[in-house]
């Protein structure tokens, strides 16, 4: 029996330790959570201790998740039109929601005309746009450059949390001072700090719009056609140049004409005393050389 007795109350004694033991370790456990998590992550306790950078801390996770690639290509077409080609890559454009930055053209007039294009499309449709302009004939060469700025990105967008928690902090450190030095001091330091800001924010913006409007530069080469066989119009052309050359020539005559008429005091003279003395020496060769007569040899 009191062996009994013995084993009831030793089980009991092992049942409440291990409670408390188990009570200790949970307590000791929530104790350590926050160290720990800090410890394994000291950055972001870092952040997550601001309150205005917490607020970004799932902004900026999330942008990790995507990726921001900036895509550029270049074409060169060789079609049967530049123009007629040049009406399609704009109407192109436009349909899918981009622009045209710039365009260059050169030898309209001549037998090889040229129109390059700089356009800007949605980068979604970048691979759209590359096969469509590849179709307006025949593609000479192409090339594709690609940039991977989401750590920029995500970089950039740091630095701008952390520089706009720091505003806050400082305009509320304003609000709350009674020194008119350290206001004065705050203020400086909070313009300039806006600075920043601002200029940060324009490079964010800059770096996002690369990557959401992708490049491509279409190099339109118009086919040589310098015999002007299979041209409508080279007739025409042909035609409308002599015409051209005969009305130059029929002006430099004309010209030369009056120049004449207005100078003629001056080389008229000159010219009238040289036909002359031309035609005065033309006469006394003819006399010196005057073959003798029959009378003249019987006199002889």
């Amino acid at each position: 029996m009191k062996q009994t007795l013995w084993a009831a109350l030793a089980a009991v004694l092992l049942v409440i330790s291990g409670c408390a033991g188990g009570y200790d370790a949970a307590g000791s456990a929530e104790q350590a959570t926050p160290s720990s998590v800090a410890e394994a992550n000291p950055a972001e306790a870092k952040l997550a201790s601001n309150p205005g950078v917490l607020e970004n801390i799932g902004e900026l996770k999330a942008n990790l998740a995507k990726r921001s690639v900036i895509r550029s290509g270049d074409l060169s077409v060789l079609v049967e039109s530049a123009q007629k080609a040049e009406r399609s890559v704009n109407a192109k454009v436009d349909a899918w929601g981009g622009y045209v930055e710039r365009c260059q053209t050169s030898d309209l007039a001549g037998s090889q005309p040229r129109i390059t294009l700089l356009v800007r499309v949605p980068a979604n449709l970048f691979e759209q746009a590359l096969d469509a302009f590849a179709d307006l004939g025949t593609l000479e060469s192409k090339s594709i450059q690609s940039e991977d700025v989401t750590s920029k990105l995500v970089d950039v967008d740091a630095r701008l949390a952390t520089m706009r928690a720091t505003e806050e902090a400082m305009r509320r450190a304003i609000r709350e001072s009674r020194s008119a030095a350290e206001i004065a001091t705050l203020k400086d330091q909070a313009h300039k700090l806006r600075v920043d800001i601002e200029s940060v924010a324009a490079q964010r913006k800059a770096i996002g719009s690369l990557a959401v409007l992708s490049k491509i530069e279409v190099k339109l080469v118009q086919r040589a056609n310098p015999s002007g066989v299979g041209d409508p119009n080279w007739a025409k052309e042909a035609w409308a140049g002599s015409l051209s050359s005969a009305s130059a020539l029929g002006k430099g005559l004309g010209a030369m004409a009056i120049y004449a008429v207005t100078y003629s005091p001056f080389w008229g003279p000159v010219l009238w005393l040289a036909v002359h003395l031309s035609r005065k020496a033309v006469a006394k060769k003819r006399e010196r050389f005057k073959p003798a007569t029959a009378q003249s040899w019987f006199e002889v």
